[in-house]
């Protein structure tokens, strides 16, 4: 039996899935309608990822790097270009943070790193999202940041 406090959990999201993502202005509400609205993901965390950062625990860290083109960087110096490190919104590690990695890579002539501080977990559904995010222990991310 479905109770009307229940009804009134869900009524927020169900509204916000029936919005025109074009007609909204605040950019955070179009980024989480677009991973509502959009199918369930089909690529995984290990697929997405391109490098492998070992960690001090001799395990590793699944990370997208996004390299600058080679007319981007500095040619006056023989330095390797600056490192950016993206961290994921609560969506977890998905294709729009490896996009975002490529474009910033791209426009700021610097390498990107976007670490996988959930290590393998990602999601469009928001309270898997918020679970993920509370759940996910802060000195855990931090340490897994430090090895990056």
């Amino acid at each position: 039996m479905v109770t009307a406090s229940f009804l009134f959990t869900l009524l927020p999201l169900l509204l916000i899935v029936s919005l025109d993502v074009d007609a909204l202005s605040f950019a955070g509400v179009r980024s989480a309608v677009h991973h509502l609205k959009s199918s369930p993901p089909t690529e995984t965390v290990e697929s997405l990822s391109n490098e492998a950062i070992p960690r001090r625990d001799g395990k590793i860290i699944l990370a997208y790097c996004a390299k600058p083109p080679p007319k981007k960087v500095n040619s006056d110096q023989e330095k390797a270009p600056p490192v950016l490190i993206l961290i994921h919104e609560f969506f977890g590690l998905t294709r729009s943070i490896c996009d975002k990695a490529d474009s910033l890579a791209h426009d700021l002539g610097c390498v990107v790193i976007a670490p996988d501080t959930f290590r393998g977990k990602s999601s469009t559904f928001i309270p898997k999202c918020i679970w993920l995010a509370l759940s996910t222990p802060q000195d855990r991310v931090n340490q897994d940041l430090d090895d990056v």
